[in-house]
């Protein structure tokens, strides 16, 4: 079953899986199903977004030192790092409104 609600016992997820929920459940994530796949999961989770705002900190320090540099070598930095470049545009917008 799905189990995603925490509900389910340590055999599995409580959710409308096969035969009213074998324990199928929530072994794709280490520690089985319930509550304790659950924690887990959040815990995952909650790493990912840590990981993702010390990314984030740091292209912004990298923007800064691009705009003390030649204009050349942002073009290059950008190329290469497409998906940097539309974060950074966000980011540029952010520290504007707070002028």
């Amino acid at each position: 079953g799905a189990g995603w609600d925490g509900r389910g016992g340590a055999e599995g997820g409580a959710g409308p899986g096969p035969a009213g929920g074998s324990d199928s459940g929530m072994k794709a994530i280490p520690g089985g199903g319930g509550a304790a796949g659950w924690q887990r999961a959040q815990e995952a989770l909650r790493r990912q977004r840590i990981s993702q705002q010390q990314q984030q900190q740091q292209q912004q320090q990298q923007q800064q030192q691009q705009q003390q540099q030649p204009q050349q070598r942002q073009q290059q930095q950008q190329q290469q790092q497409p998906q940097q470049l539309q974060q950074q545009q966000q980011q540029q917008q952010q520290q504007q409104l707070q002028f």
